[in-house]
C-alpha cells in the first residue's frame, strides 16, 4: 500500500495485548493478573547506529534488542535504576541513564544517526493523580510515517495534533459511576490529524483497551515491522 493510500485511511490498526511481566524477567503472565507495584517499562532500539544490543537495569539484563525492535512490558521493581545500553554480548557499557521509576508506564527508546548523537528517549513524567472513577492516558507517535494523528477514546479525543516522535499529555479519562472496582473498555481511534472523526477511522476493526480505576496507561503507536501498512499499539500500565 502507498503512502498516498494510507494518508486517506487506508491502513489497519491493531492492538497487540498488554503482557505482565514478573519483575526484570521475560516470562509473560495472565494480564488480568495483579501486576503489584511496579514500574511497566517499553525498551525501544531505533538507533540506527546498532546493531543487537543488550539493556541492563541495575547491571542485571533485561532485554536483547534488534534494531527497530520493541521490547514486552516489562515489570521493573520502583525507585532508582540504572539503565545501561551494551552491544550484545560486550561489557562495554556505550550509554546510560538514571531513572526515578514511578508506579506507572515508561517508555525509553535508544536513538542515534551517529555514535555523537547517541542517546535516549523517555516519556517518563509523572502521572497526575488520580481519583475513584478516573484513570489518565497519554499516547506516543513512533510511527515511520511523517504522519500526525488525532487519537480518541471512543468519542474522546485524548490526543490531538499528535506529530511523530511526540508524546502527549497526561488525560484524565472517565470511567464511568466512580465505583473503586469500576472499569471502562474504550475503543482506541486513529485519524490523519483535522480528519472528520464522524469519519472513517485508519482502523479496520476497533481496537479495545480497558482502563481500570486510577491506572496510568500509555499507547505508542509505531510501524508494525511484519506489515509497515499496519499501526501496532503497544499498551504500557502498570
Amino acid at each position: 500500500m502507498s503512502l498516498l493510500a494510507r494518508a486517506f485511511g487506508a491502513r489497519a490498526l491493531i492492538l497487540t495485548c498488554v503482557a505482565t511481566i514478573a519483575p526484570i524477567g521475560l516470562t509473560a503472565c495472565d494480564a488480568e493478573e495483579d501486576p503489584g507495584n511496579n514500574a511497566r517499562v517499553v525498551l525501544m532500539h531505533q538507533a540506527k547506529v546498532l546493531g543487537s544490543i543488550d539493556l541492563l537495569a541495575n547491571g542485571e539484563k533485561i532485554a536483547t534488542l534488534s534494531q527497530g525492535q520493541a521490547s514486552k512490558p516489562l515489570a521493573v521493581a520502583t525507585g532508582s535504576t540504572l539503565l545501561e545500553v551494551r552491544n550484545t554480548g560486550a561489557e562495554v557499557t556505550v550509554l546510560d541513564v538514571s531513572l526515578e521509576l514511578l508506579t506507572q508506564p515508561y517508555l525509553v527508546a535508544v536513538l542515534g544517526e551517529t555514535f555523537e548523537d547517541l542517546r535516549f528517549w523517555t516519556v517518563d513524567e509523572p502521572a497526575p493523580e488520580r481519583i475513584d472513577g478516573e484513570a489518565v492516558v497519554r499516547v506516543v507517535n513512533l510511527d515511520a510515517g511523517d504522519f500526525t494523528y488525532d487519537v480518541y477514546l471512543d468519542d474522546d479525543q485524548v490526543a490531538p495534533g499528535l506529530a511523530p516522535a511526540k508524546a502527549s499529555d497526561f488525560v484524565k479519562v472517565n470511567l464511568g459511576d466512580g465505583a473503586s472496582e469500576s472499569a471502562r473498555t474504550a475503543r482506541l481511534r486513529v485519524f490523519n490529524a483535522g480528519d472528520d472523526p464522524s469519519g472513517r477511522s485508519l482502523s479496520v476493526a476497533p481496537a479495545e483497551v480497558v482502563l481500570r480505576n486510577r491506572g496510568a496507561y500509555m499507547f505508542v503507536l509505531r510501524t508494525d515491522p511484519e506489515n509497515p501498512d499496519v499501526i501496532s499499539v503497544t499498551t504500557i500500565s502498570p
